[in-house]
C-alpha cells in the first residue's frame, strides 16, 4: 500500500500507510496534527495526507512502525477512524 511520491526519502520499513481520512485538500496544520497523533507510537519524523485521503508517516525505527500499527490502527483522528498498516511498495497491475 504505497502513497505515490509521499515519503520517498524514507526506507519502506520505517513508513506506515494510513487510510480512513476524507478526500480533498488538506492544510499544513492538519498534517502537523496528524504527525502529532502518529507520534503517540514513537518519533514520527514525517506525516502527510494526500488529496485522495490516503496518508503516510515515517518513523526513526522499524520497531516504532510496528508499535504505530498495533497502537494506532483503529484510532480516531479528527472524527475519522484510521486504518494504519505497514507501508508496502506498489506493484504494477498484474505484477508480482
Amino acid at each position: 500500500m504505497g502513497w505515490g511520491g509521499y515519503g520517498k526519502g524514507f526506507a519502506n520499513e520505517k513508513k506506515v500507510w494510513i487510510g480512513g481520512l476524507p478526500a480533498g485538500p488538506t492544510s499544513i496544520e492538519t498534517n502537523k496534527k496528524l504527525k502529532e497523533h502518529m507520534a503517540q507510537a514513537g518519533e514520527c519524523i514525517f506525516a502527510e495526507i494526500n488529496k485522495s485521503g490516503i496518508a503516510g508517516a515515517a518513523y526513526k525505527t522499524p520497531e516504532e512502525v510496528q508499535k504505530a500499527v498495533e497502537m494506532l490502527n483503529g484510532s480516531t483522528f479528527e472524527g475519522h477512524t484510521l486504518e494504519v498498516d505497514v507501508w508496502q511498495k506498489k506493484t504494477p497491475e498484474g505484477g508480482q
